[in-house]
């Protein structure tokens, strides 16, 4: 009840059936790579994502940490300075492709 009366829901939860992509190339990855990273940041329930503890983030800064493979993002984006600098430079576009999606009619 408060998640709904807090972002205005009505249902469960969890009542809208899983959603899915197909992911169609290279830099598409990239982007939603980008976006699960960035999503408590777009989201505001953070202010930054080096605190958020469920984010890969700190996996590409600290190698003695390490659960995913980087090599994709490393082989595109050069190293964790490409990563980081891509992360910055796609918050803006992220946070108002957010705005735009709340508008959308369905």
């Amino acid at each position: 009840m408060y998640f709904n009366n807090k972002y205005k829901r009505k249902g469960h939860v969890f009542q809208d059936r899983f959603k899915q992509a197909e992911i169609e190339d290279d830099e598409q990855l990239l982007w939603l790579h980008a976006y699960i990273n960035l999503n408590p940041i777009i989201d505001k329930s953070k202010s930054n994502i080096e605190n958020y503890k469920w984010s890969s983030y700190e996996e590409f800064f600290n190698p003695s940490i390490g659960f995913c493979d980087k090599r994709f993002v490393y082989e595109k984006l050069g190293d964790a300075i490409g990563f980081e600098k891509f992360l910055k430079s796609a918050l803006p576009v992220l946070r108002i492709n957010k705005k735009l999606r709340q508008f959308r009619f369905e």
